[in-house]
């Protein structure tokens, strides 16, 4: 995905981020209410060349969750976009990971780009029931449209949030250009959005 990429950043001026009318909606001198928390983390876990880097020397396979979690709070669960796993292997993961850790698994492959989000209600369901399994370590997830999905099939996404439970919370990454006018995401998609509490992935490439 390379729309948004510049090829040459030496006349940006990163001094002035702030300087725009979104931020100018934004007191930044005052302090939240209820401070945002961030999340930080990688797509996996499975590093083997972080042995002796992140991880002790010595790591076994089973432990680099472990390991992980010790460095990380958070981690986007690349793994479930190539096949839903199972509530014990869900269990499993959690039982590895300390309190305030949270797992942003990504939708699989099947329902965002096999199915392009239709007809996909028991897969939906399975997917959500089994990392639902993870309770207060289920951070948000990622549903990834596919880069032919476009304005034309808002229909399409709206119907399909619907079907995600409430308590399954989405944010979704656009990636064909048309759904943005200039910076902004267009209008009618932040309207989808936010009827179904649902949250957007920003990318920066």
């Amino acid at each position: 995905m390379d729309f948004g990429k510049l090829p040459n950043i030496s006349r940006v001026d990163f001094l002035n981020a702030f300087q725009n009318a979104a931020a100018a909606r934004v007191d930044l001198k005052q302090g939240a209410i209820n401070p945002p928390s961030v999340t930080l983390g990688c797509p996996i876990w499975a590093q083997k060349d972080w042995i002796g880097k992140i991880y002790p020397l010595g790591t076994q396979p089973k432990d680099y969750l472990h390991h992980y979690s010790r460095q990380f709070n958070g981690i986007e669960l690349n793994v479930t976009h190539y096949r839903i796993p199972t509530p014990e292997a869900v269990l499993e993961w959690k039982k590895q990971v300390p309190e305030g850790f949270r797992f942003c698994p990504k939708f699989p492959q099947e329902i965002s780009h096999d199915h392009a989000l239709r007809e996909c209600v028991p897969l939906t369901t399975m997917f959500c029931d089994s990392l639902l399994n993870l309770g207060d370590a289920l951070g948000t997830s990622f549903l990834q449209l596919p880069p032919y999905f476009a304005p034309p099939q808002l229909g399409v996404l709206e119907q399909f949030l619907r079907t995600v439970p409430p308590v399954f919370p989405v944010t979704v990454e656009f990636r064909h250009p048309d759904w943005f006018r200039g910076n902004e995401l267009l209008p009618s998609a932040r309207d989808v959005l936010q009827a179904a509490g649902a949250g957007t992935v920003i990318t920066d490439v």
